[in-house]
């Protein structure tokens, strides 16, 4: 990744931040008694994998563009799962087609 050190750091910290959230509710979601819920863990799988692709990007190597779009929703997985969710019942309620079209 390119940029200061302390801007590096500051990156490293918002990827940290992003994947520690998606992979806490993946292992919530798992770990869940009630069925439903543990159907979003495929979906937290997805988004983790889609994410560990992203962040290996040429776009993802400069700390300073990710410093400054911190706040986009693309860093706050609570946001695009929201989104999954919205898109899920527009499709039937199919959390996985919503994820891949949501995600990509």
């Amino acid at each position: 990744m390119k940029g200061t050190e302390k801007q590096v750091n500051w990156a490293t910290a918002i990827i940290n931040g992003v994947m520690a959230t998606i992979r806490a509710n993946k292992a919530n979601a798992q770990n869940s008694p009630i069925a439903p819920i543990r159907k979003e863990a495929e979906v937290w799988e997805y988004m983790e994998h889609r994410y560990e692709t992203i962040m290996h990007s040429d776009k993802m190597q400069d700390a300073s563009w990710i410093i400054s779009h911190r706040d986009a929703e693309m860093f706050q997985p609570l946001r695009i799962m929201s989104r999954i969710e919205t898109a899920a019942r527009n499709l039937g309620g199919d959390m996985m087609a919503a994820a891949k079209k949501v995600l990509g």
